[in-house]
């Protein structure tokens, strides 16, 4: 899935999976938990994921530039 420059949000607990992710320049949040299943690659180059918690999972990651940000509801 490519998500470059755009938003994927929820305000409740949501899982995303998919065989590869790009959030470059992205932003993936939500405002409860978020489980990432990503098989493949999950590419954050200067994106943002945020959550109050994260679980992720990935074949691979480049966070080159980007933010993971775990916050309380």
């Amino acid at each position: 899935m490519v998500s470059q420059g755009d938003e994927i949000s929820s305000a409740q607990v949501f899982t995303f999976a998919a065989n590869s992710l790009d959030n470059s320049s992205g932003k993936l949040l939500s405002n409860l938990g978020l489980p990432l299943r990503i098989s493949q690659a999950l590419s954050n180059i200067k994106g943002l994921i945020g959550a109050s918690t994260i679980d992720a999972q990935a074949g691979s990651l480049d966070n080159s530039g980007g933010t993971w940000s775990v916050r309380r509801p």
